[in-house]
């Protein structure tokens, strides 16, 4: 593996400006490296989405955006399920362990919604189902940065695929004020403001 490759992973996570000095040569080299360098490097980042080591979330999430649009024969549905696999919790973990992983879902989450690959194949409808449940999740303490990612994602979606959109929502939906949370309120609320038509069949009154 070519040595300034490896060393932009460490460079990442330094302050904003090395970061993304860093992920510009990174992706730089990648256009010039084998794909098994790409395949490596893309992996590494996801990979490494959970670490809090100084700013790592941060370098990597900018690094994996640029790759994503730069290099669009990359699978993101493969890109997506490794996400899901390193990055969220199973088995017996901590509290700090959990706030780690589902950070680092968040900021993979996000850098797939900014490279506009959630489109591919229309990831995106996954992608809301897996932020909705993880919304339901009891004790956790990372609720704002989960909610903040699903509402960009669900921005991002053109008009003509938000009949899926409602769909996917449905069931909350037609709960109504039964259990209704500030972040149900709000998507409800969004989705009524994006097509009240179809929403308005679907809402419990």
């Amino acid at each position: 593996m070519d040595s300034t490759i490896m060393q932009t992973f460490y460079d990442l996570a330094e302050d904003q400006s090395t970061s993304v000095a860093a992920a510009n040569l990174l992706v730089q080299k990648l256009q010039t490296t084998d794909k098994d360098s790409l395949g490596y490097s893309w992996k590494r980042l996801v990979k490494g989405m959970s670490s809090n080591r100084k700013n790592a979330r941060q370098g990597f999430a900018v690094a994996l955006t640029e790759i994503l649009i730069q290099f669009p024969s990359i699978d993101v549905q493969e890109v997506y399920a490794l996400c899901k696999e390193a990055n969220l919790p199973s088995g017996h973990v901590s509290q700090k362990e959990i706030r780690d992983l589902y950070s680092g879902f968040v900021f993979c989450v996000s850098a797939l919604q900014r490279s506009s690959r959630l489109k591919d194949n229309d990831l995106w409808a996954e992608v809301l189902r897996d932020l909705s449940q993880i919304l339901l999740k009891k004790k956790l303490t990372i609720k704002d940065a989960v909610f903040k990612v699903l509402m960009d994602v669900l921005e991002s979606i053109p008009s003509e695929n938000f009949l899926k959109v409602i769909d996917i929502f449905g069931e909350e939906m037609r709960k109504g004020w039964v259990q209704c949370t500030a972040e149900r309120l709000a998507i409800m609320s969004y989705l009524e403001k994006r097509d009240s038509l179809n929403a308005s069949k679907i809402i419990k009154k």
